[in-house]
C-alpha cells in the first residue's frame, strides 16, 4: 500500500508541476519618461508611507547605481529637527529640507495603496534644491491581490521603470517573477 500511495503521490507532483504557470499581471503605467542622470549625481533619500514601496524603490535605485540614504538617518534628522509630518501642504517643503540635511540631492517620493480587488503605486523625484519634479511613474494593477505587500513592490518596480523611460506608458502584461528586471543604464 506504502509503494501505490507514493506513486501516486510522484505522479500527482509531476501533473501539478507541469500544470503550474506563472501569474501574469497586466498593468497599467504611466511617466515622464525622463531618462536619469549619470549614477555618480544621485544621491537620493527615498520617503513613502508603505514599507513594501519604500523597500522596493530603494532596491531598484541602488541596483542601477544611485546611492540612497538611509533610512534610519532620515528619521534621525526628523526627531533632532522636531518635525512632525501631516498631510498638510507644508509636509513636502518639510521633506525636502530633511533630504538636504541628510545630505541628498534628490528626494523621492514614493507611495502605495491597495484596497481589495486594485493596487497602485506613485513615485516621483524631486530636486531638495530647486523644487523641481525630476521624473515621475505610476502604476496599477486591478484585480485580485493575494499578497499585497508583493503586489506594491512589483508595482513600484513597473513605475519607476515607466519613470526612467525601460518600458513605454500603458497596459502591459508582466509576468510575477519579471516585475523588476530592466536592463542596466
Amino acid at each position: 500500500m506504502c509503494r501505490k500511495q507514493s506513486i501516486a503521490l510522484m505522479v500527482f507532483c509531476l501533473i501539478q508541476a507541469g500544470c503550474y504557470r506563472q501569474a501574469v499581471y497586466t498593468v497599467q503605467t504611466d511617466g515622464s519618461q525622463t531618462p536619469p542622470p549619470s549614477s555618480n549625481q544621485m544621491r537620493l533619500a527615498v520617503w513613502g508611507t508603505t514599507p513594501s514601496v519604500v523597500g522596493a524603490a530603494t532596491t531598484w535605485l541602488q541596483k542601477r547605481g544611485a546611492s540612497v540614504i538611509e533610512r534610519t538617518r532620515l528619521n534621525q534628522i526628523l526627531i533632532e529637527q522636531k518635525v512632525r509630518l501631516t498631510a498638510t501642504p507644508d509636509r513636502e517643503s518639510d521633506l525636502l529640507a530633511i533630504g538636504k540635511l541628510a545630505g541628498a540631492s534628490v528626494l523621492v517620493l514614493a507611495d502605495g495603496r491597495a484596497i481589495p480587488g486594485n493596487a497602485s503605486v506613485s513615485v516621483r523625484a524631486v530636486d531638495v534644491e530647486s523644487a523641481v519634479v525630476l521624473w515621475s511613474g505610476s502604476a496599477q494593477y486591478t484585480g485580485q491581490l493575494v499578497y499585497v505587500d508583493y503586489a506594491l513592490a512589483g508595482l513600484t518596480c513597473e513605475a519607476l521603470a515607466t519613470a526612467w523611460g525601460f518600458r513605454q506608458p500603458g497596459q502591459h502584461r508582466v509576468k510575477e517573477s519579471e516585475h523588476c528586471q530592466t536592463p542596466r543604464r
